[in-house]
């Protein structure tokens, strides 16, 4: 893990170190990229499917998604084997960082699920 974390933190890439491999965590909270950009395509379900490994049975992962894809995110979360509930609808003020930005900044609208 990061230097002068506790054993079992994951760093700050999502790796874990090797006392925390294989399920260790209870409960791994997340923001991934919401990919549904061409560049970032899929790297919402790849950082969930990761949680998902990092947690022991019966623990959750608890992660960030536009609501509008709240129908992929369901198939998938049911299709990895988890049970997945939406448990705060959201809205985020995103400021322009990135060139594709137009506006200064846009409200998205974001699920806080638990898988």
């Amino acid at each position: 893990g990061p230097e002068g974390a506790p054993s079992g933190v994951a760093d700050a890439e999502g790796g874990a170190d090797a006392g925390a491999a294989g399920g260790a965590f209870d409960i791994v909270l997340m923001n991934p990229p919401f990919g549904t950009r061409n560049e970032s395509h899929g790297a919402d379900v790849a950082f969930m499917q990761a949680g998902l490994r990092l947690c022991r049975p019966g623990g959750a992962v608890y992660s960030l998604h536009k609501t509008s894809t709240r129908p992929f995110i369901a198939k998938k979360a049911a299709e990895a084997g988890g049970e997945a509930s939406v448990v705060a609808e959201l809205r985020f003020e995103i400021p322009r960082m990135y060139k594709h930005h137009r506006q200064p900044s846009k409200d998205v609208a974001v699920d806080f699920w638990r898988v």
